[in-house]
């Protein structure tokens, strides 16, 4: 089967002679089949209608009231960048809440425990950190290409002393409506509904996922990440631009700043192998009204671009050559309580949940798409 450009190729009309007479059959073909694929083209939802994906807005809000109540952080151990904490009781109860969720959806849940040595370089001193967490993952096997795998992901734990519930409470709660909106259907492909531990201490449970992942030689499509989908400004000049992102992504720079640098969209930050899916998530956001800022990295593990491009669990992926994307309001370029900083509060009224009912429709409308559902 040939991609849907291959299909769209314009070739040289053929001619019939009939009765002496030059009839150019396949030029009308030709016609038609330009408004066929200009139809296909502009609109990614020849597989699934806007109105089947039904949010549950009251739903996300009773999750993520309760997943933001306390913190939830693992066990840090003292390092030379660190400062030790013990893992909050609320960890292993959100823990616990997300897989007994998966299972009572359908999905195969394991809880799947790690414990390596990560080894990395900060400020040119060697530093050994001792990785040990669990990641919540749910699977519901395709029916037809069960290699191929779509993963919609995001990390529970939170920094310590903070509820969380922009970083990562809203991501949580979004992916478990994610999860429950997928679960109603059978497609081609495997879905694999993946939370995350230890985001906050170096991406150490994606990580492992990632690399176990590349050992296995696993056919991942895309995964997506949701990375705080709750935050969203109308004020003038609410959101920030990192230093350089204007010699990076000029067109995207200006359509923020003619914007009155309001911080009202969600950013799309995808590698060049999930081009086309973040392409189809535009067409997707459009259509929803949500605004949606996409900036695309050619090469992320050889272009030496700013670390805020790599802050999220998408990273372990792009490491290992998987396609993948963060979906994020920006983190601390727009919301001032991230990490509940200077004694600000990362609580759930600070949100804004039309806005994340937004994302997470967006979001679940790309994945059922690549998903290909059964008919």
């Amino acid at each position: 089967m040939v991609g849907r450009d291959e299909q769209c190729k314009i070739r040289p009309a053929d001619y019939i002679n009939h009765k002496g007479a030059k009839v150019k059959i396949k030029n009308i073909l030709l016609h038609l089949s330009l408004i066929l694929c200009s139809l296909m083209l502009s609109n990614p939802l020849m597989a699934v209608e806007s109105s089947s994906i039904d949010v549950d807005m009251d739903a996300y809000i009773e999750d993520l009231t309760f997943i933001a109540k306390e913190p939830r952080n693992s066990t840090i151990p003292e390092t030379e960048f660190s400062n030790p904490a013990d893992k909050s009781d609320h960890h292993d109860t959100v823990m616990f809440m997300c897989r007994d969720r998966l299972e009572n959806l359908g999905y195969t849940t394991v809880l799947d425990e790690y414990e390596y040595n990560y080894d990395f370089t900060m400020f040119q001193t060697p530093i050994t950190y001792p990785a040990k967490g669990v990641n919540v993952i749910g699977t519901m096997k395709g029916k037809v290409n069960p290699e191929k795998i779509i993963i919609v992901s995001a990390h529970y734990d939170s920094v310590p002393e903070c509820n969380g519930a922009d970083d990562n409470g809203a991501g949580v709660a979004g992916l478990l409506e994610t999860a429950r909106i997928l679960a109603q259907y059978d497609f081609e492909n495997t879905l694999v509904i993946a939370f995350w531990d230890e985001e906050e201490e170096g991406l150490l449970g994606s990580r492992h996922y990632a690399q176990e992942a590349r050992f296995r030689n696993d056919d991942i499509i895309v995964n997506y990440v949701y990375e705080m989908i709750g935050y969203k400004s109308d004020e003038i000049g609410s959101q920030k631009i990192p230093l350089g992102l204007f010699w990076l992504y000029p067109l995207e720079t200006l359509k923020i700043r003619l914007n009155g640098s309001r911080g009202d969209f969600i950013a799309v930050i995808h590698d060049d192998k999930s081009t086309d899916i973040a392409t189809g998530m535009h067409e997707f956001a459009e259509i929803e009204s949500l605004s949606l800022v996409r900036l695309g990295i050619k090469d992320p593990v050889a272009t030496g671009l700013s670390h805020n491009f790599f802050r999220s669990d998408h990273s372990p992926f792009w490491d290992e050559g998987y396609p993948a994307m963060m979906i994020s309001d920006t983190a601390n370029f727009r919301n001032e309580n991230y990490h509940c900083i200077g004694g600000y509060d990362d609580d759930v009224d600070t949100l804004d949940h039309d806005f994340a009912v937004q994302v997470i429709k967006v979001t679940t409308m790309s994945a059922f798409n690549e998903l290909k559902v059964m008919e």
